[in-house]
């Protein structure tokens, strides 16, 4: 019988207090009610190990303290209440740093950005 079958996982606490989350690819992010920004994924290979831990990992910001992220496959984004925003992992094709296509690691670097008003 179905009913006797039980292939689902057990439950793991991995952030308390979740404002945001985010899973992508072989990493997920989850930003806390308090600001608190955590990774957590695969560490092997690309620039996985530069965006995740292989436990939950706060990522503090020396740029102040973080408002939002989001990402892509092997990128994270996040941006500081002074409205500058930073780019971490895989530089590929030059879309973190238009002077570099290598990796970034934590903290990150600052993305050249303009606003939607200019």
């Amino acid at each position: 019988s179905l009913a006797s079958v039980n292939n689902s996982a057990t439950p793991r606490l991995v952030v308390r207090n979740v404002a945001r989350l985010y899973g992508r690819y072989v990493g997920s992010a989850a930003m806390t009610k308090s600001g608190e920004l955590y990774t957590w994924g695969q560490t092997a290979g690309s620039a996985f190990k530069d965006i995740y831990g292989h436990q939950p990992t706060l990522r503090a910001s020396p740029y102040g303290p973080i408002e939002g992220f989001g990402g892509g496959k092997e990128h994270l984004y996040y941006w500081t209440f002074s409205g500058k925003a930073y780019a971490v992992g895989y530089g590929a094709a030059y879309k973190l740093n238009i002077n570099s296509s290598d990796k970034i690691p934590w903290a990150g670097v600052q993305l050249r950005v303009l606003p939607a008003d200019v």
